[in-house]
């Protein structure tokens, strides 16, 4: 089990000056067993994420030949990275990381027990002393001790062991050593505390057995897979899975599981909260979806320069059309626009970029099966730090059903209104025809009744006349009522106060109900 080195006295040698190098130290195949956090810091990495992996792909030298043995780069075996380990020259060499030259310092070194390593070190030409070599030997006698498997099936507490478990208990994720039947082996604190069990407990249980139900079979067949299958040996397989704690909680766990011999290696990361916020967030998308698909309406953005256009999933829905297709861009939806709108919309666009104002318009579409819709858009301007207008966004909407029903709104407004002009024109013209002859009728009846051309032969003519005369007046009179409710509707009506003679009103409306007063035998008294 390979362990970084800690920013301590204990842990990181120092140069006989006292200052601290940045240095990591390589076996003889090129793979990193220690980096200090500075020497990780100048890879723009963590030390934990550089052990294990090769010199070559860590560090890269600005002069190849110079940094290699002819031999290593055109010899045998010279495009293996064992072989251009092997003819890596002593001394310091420029290297690259990133964009920052640094030069490291690379020395052979013959260890206690004959291995060789090989030590990367900035900050001068001066090989690592006597002092860092002894605490480099002394850590890997250390790491070789403790990484000795305990006894089977038991978690060991031991003294050999406490070193280890200091680190172990220092990382924020799961860390567990199980054999090849899933039983623990050791444990982290961090294990312990997130799922609640102590070690106790764990001596009784396999990893198995905390894993969720519904996870089980993918589980058995991922580590039965590590732990048998020879060829995988030393792989690193990762995977998700739900681990059930004591108090019966449910933790997502991303797990990374190595094995070496017939120990598995396991590192757990509890990601239950990130889980909780994707379900989260996925259902606010879900639920997002839904409101738009009802309201018909998506979502938009456009980067200013840009011929592509980003669309949500109700957007393709208005326009007819599938993602797997369709590219939004400007020229597929100006295809699309009615000839008459493009002009429109796109002056909308160009105004908004200049005026950096929301906008709103409408446009009419045509959707490949012929239908014609009808959109209506609102937007804003996405500005940057210099109130640039970098992006147009908004929403689009098909507002074809509200638009139909305003149209037939106003035809049906129209319509009554040109009926209503008709009935006026009709009851002008139909007052008019009557008008004439009741006006002969009153006329030649009130020269009757006054014997203006001599007298009538008996004096109950005279009643009959004035009864013609009388109903003639009040046809009249109905005619110029129906004329003045047509002024009242146009709001031309002008009323004006003058005195009647309420005797008279009543002696009219009397003789126009008597007739059928007597044919019902209703007799009807005036006593005004």
């Amino acid at each position: 089990m390979i362990k970084n080195l800690k920013e301590s006295s204990t842990t990181i040698p120092q140069d006989q000056s006292g200052a601290a190098p940045a240095r990591a130290v390589f076996d003889e195949q090129g793979i990193a067993l220690y980096v200090t956090p500075d020497f990780a810091a100048l890879c723009g990495g963590k030390a934990e994420a550089l052990t294990g992996r090769s010199l070559l792909d860590i560090i890269t030298f600005e002069s190849p030949e110079d940094a290699f043995h002819s031999s290593g780069l055109f010899g045998k075996n010279a495009d293996t990275p064992a072989g251009m380990i092997a003819n890596l020259r002593e001394g310091p060499h420029p290297a690259l990381f990133g964009q920052n030259a640094v030069d490291i310092r690379f020395d052979r070194i013959r260890m206690a027990g004959g291995k060789t390593r090989i030590v990367a070190s900035t900050g001068g030409d001066t090989a690592p002393d006597a002092l860092f070599l002894k605490q480099i030997d002394a850590m890997e006698s250390r790491q070789e001790s403790a990484e000795a498997p305990p006894e089977s099936g038991k978690i060991d507490m031991s003294a050999a062991a406490g070193e280890l478990r200091h680190f172990l208990n220092m990382s924020h994720d799961l860390l567990s050593i199980a054999d090849s039947s899933g039983r623990f082996l050791r444990v982290n604190t961090t294990f312990n505390k997130i799922l609640g069990y102590n070690d106790s407990a764990l001596n009784r249980l396999t990893f198995m057995d905390i894993v969720h139900p519904d996870d089980k079979p993918q589980v058995r067949n991922t580590l039965s897979g590590l732990m048998y299958d020879d060829a995988r040996q030393d792989n690193i397989v990762d995977f998700e899975a739900r681990l059930v704690a004591q108090d019966g909680a449910t933790h997502w766990m991303e797990w990374r599981h190595k094995r070496s011999g017939d120990v598995i290696y396991s590192v757990g990361r509890d990601v239950t909260t990130f889980k909780r916020h994707e379900e989260t967030l996925r259902q606010q998308e879900m639920m997002l979806r839904e409101a738009q698909s009802i309201g018909h309406m998506g979502h938009w953005r456009w980067l200013v320069g840009s011929d592509e256009i980003e669309w949500s999933d109700e957007i393709y829905n208005i326009f007819g059309v599938g993602r797997e297709g369709f590219v939004p861009a400007l020229d597929a939806v100006n295809r699309m626009t009615h000839k008459r709108d493009v002009g429109r919309l796109l002056q909308a666009f160009q105004r908004a970029i200049i005026e950096q104002k929301d906008y709103e318009m409408e446009f009419r579409i045509t959707r490949p099966d012929g239908e014609i819709r009808y959109i209506r858009c609102q937007g804003r301007c996405e500005h940057d730090s210099n109130r640039e207008v970098v992006a147009l966004f908004g929403i689009m909407q098909d507002v074809t059903e509200r638009t139909l029903n305003e149209q037939h709104l106003t035809e049906a407004k129209d319509a009554a209104e040109r009926a209503y002009a008709a009935k006026s024109q009709f009851l002008a013209n139909m007052s008019h025809e009557l008008r004439t002859p009741l006006n002969a009728i009153i006329g030649f009846s009130e020269m009757m009744q006054r014997q203006l051309l001599g007298p009538i032969g008996s004096e109950r003519y005279l009643d009959y006349i004035a009864g013609i005369r009388e109903s003639g007046e009040h046809l009249l009179d109905l005619i110029s009522d129906i004329l003045d409710m047509s002024k009242i509707e146009a709001g031309r009506m002008t009323l004006e106060k003058q005195p009647t003679d309420l005797s008279t009103v009543i002696e009219e409306s009397l003789r126009l109900v008597s007739g059928r007063a007597e044919i019902a035998s209703v007799k009807v008294m005036n006593e005004v």
